[in-house]
């Protein structure tokens, strides 16, 4: 997850096991704990909870708790539902999931 202000990029989580960050080399470039919890109006122990988390789809269904917004919707529901649209003015969310194969190699 990569949180962006004015087009540059302010905090970033990646949500996955240790062997994974290992065996792709993965970290996060800019950790902002601080910033990633204002700017998604989190408390201190949900967002602690949160940061805990190694499953992306957990993950993607504690933060929508959290924003009190459901992140699994269909972006052609957002225009036709008020409800929806206004809530999205206030996050506009770009994500990619990534699965890999039993070899460990990206789907």
């Amino acid at each position: 997850m990569s949180i962006f202000e004015d087009g540059d990029i302010q905090a970033e989580r990646i949500f996955c096991e240790q062997w994974t960050r290992s065996e792709y080399e993965l970290k996060e470039e800019h950790l902002n704990d601080d910033y990633l919890r204002e700017a998604l109006d989190i408390r201190n122990e949900d967002f602690d909870d949160f940061m805990r988390i190694t499953s992306p789809e957990q993950a993607v269904n504690k933060l929508s708790e959290l924003v009190r917004m459901s992140l699994w919707s269909d972006s052609e529901w957002i225009p036709h539902d008020d409800n929806l649209r206004n809530q999205f003015e206030k996050y506009e969310f770009h994500y990619e999931i990534h699965e890999l194969c039993s070899d460990g190699s990206l789907l």
